[in-house]
This record gives structure tokens, sequence and C-alpha cells, in this order.
């Protein structure tokens, strides 16, 4: 993408951020281990909302949304390896699609596309699920199937959607699976 048309993108999803961006300022710095678990939980939450894409955006303040600028990883190289980093501690092992930089006179913007999961495989990060949407992949799956709260886990998912874990062991889904499979 031309810088002109990152500058429109990053407009839109500063004006429609709801459902489709996480702005982080991100510094110099920013873990690759909290960027899987954005990776995972955003690529499932948009699978959830059935959207092709959403966009994990550092350097844009999160609460103000005015670009203050990042640091993270200016050399290209070095920001492009990140993908690899993805891909090699998601299962199954996806990545972002691009990732983008956008230079303005305010500071450098970086731009994650994440993609959707596909349909019925949710996105692990390092082997623990780190995301309310798979909690709510499987709720919402019981309930069509079966119009109703059909197993004792999707209930406790019922009375956990407020308040939900961050990090469930995959040995947790086992049991509501094995309901799904039948």
């Amino acid at each position: 993408m031309k810088q002109n048309e990152l500058r429109i993108l990053l407009n839109d999803l500063i004006a429609t951020w709801e459902n489709a961006v996480e702005f982080k300022q991100a510094g110099n710095g920013y873990d690759t281990d909290r960027i899987g678990r954005y990776f995972s939980a955003m690529s499932n939450e948009a699978n959830l909302q059935a959207l092709d894409r959403v966009w994990l955006v550092f350097g844009v303040d999160n609460k103000s949304r005015a670009v203050i600028g990042s640091a993270y990883r200016s050399d290209p190289e070095r920001l492009q390896s990140t993908k690899l980093q993805i891909a090699d501690n998601t299962e199954p092992g996806i990545t972002f699609r691009n990732i983008f930089e956008l230079h303005r006179v305010d500071g450098r913007v970086v731009l994650f596309e994440v993609p959707a999961t596909p349909h019925g495989m949710p996105i692990v990060w390092k082997g623990l699920t780190n995301t309310s949407a798979l909690l709510c992949l499987i709720y919402r799956s019981c309930i069509k199937k079966y119009e109703i709260f059909s197993c004792a886990y999707c209930r406790k998912i019922n009375c956990w959607l407020s308040r939900f874990p961050s990090r469930i062991s995959e040995s947790f889904w086992k049991p509501c699976t094995s309901v799904l499979a039948e």
C-alpha cells in the first residue's frame, strides 16, 4: 500500500475504530508475546464478527486517538520478522497478512493487518487460548446446535461471559468439543 492509501486507511480506522481496530502506543518496544496474544484474540474476534480482517495499530493513543508515533522495530527487516515469530507460535500457524509503516509529520505508525481465523478453527497462541472470542465461539455453537445451554461447560461460559479468564488450557474444551461433535 502506498503512503496516501495508508493515510486514508488510518483516518478510517480512527473514525470507525469500534469493531475493527486496537490502538497501542508501543513507543520503543512491545513484547512479542503480548502481540501474539492480541493476534490470537483479534483473529478469533474477527471471525465471530464476520470480518475479513482487523487491525492492530502502533503509534496511536488508545484514548484520544491521536497519532503519537512509535519506534517499534524501526528496521524494516526486523519489523517484518514479526510475521515469522507469530506464525511459529500460533496453532494453526497463521500470521499477519501485512505489516505497513506509515510515516507522518506527527510520527511513525505501524499497521498490522490481522486476518480472521478460518471458520471453526480458533487461533491458539503458544498452546493456550487467550481470548474471550473462543469462549463465545463454543458458547454460540452450543446454542445454535441445541437451542439451549446443552452442557455444563456452556452453562459455565454463560456465567463467565462478563468475567472470563484470560488464559484457559486446551483441556478445558475437550468435554464441550465432544458434545459439539455429536
